[in-house]
C-alpha cells in the first residue's frame, strides 16, 4: 500500500474477494515480511453461447461471455 500506517477502510480486498467468488472464480495471496505480495485472481473459463444470428438459422457466429 502506499497509505500510511492507520489510513484507509482495508475494505479493497473485502470487495475483490466477493466479487470474484460470485463470478465463480477466486483470489490468492502470497507475502513475504517487508517484501511484499502477489495475488492472483482466478477467472472461471469462458462459454460459448448462441447469438441472436445463430438462433434463426445463420450458424456463422458465436460469442463468448
Amino acid at each position: 500500500t502506499t497509505k500510511q500506517r492507520g489510513r484507509g477502510t482495508g475494505l479493497g480486498l473485502v470487495v475483490v474477494k466477493q466479487v470474484m467468488h460470485e463470478h465463480g472464480g477466486g483470489i490468492e495471496v502470497e507475502s513475504e515480511p517487508e517484501q511484499g505480495s502477489i495475488f492472483r485472481l482466478h477467472f472461471p473459463g469462458m462459454q460459448e453461447v448462441a447469438t441472436e444470428t445463430q438462433r434463426h438459422g445463420d450458424e456463422k457466429s458465436t460469442q463468448a461471455v
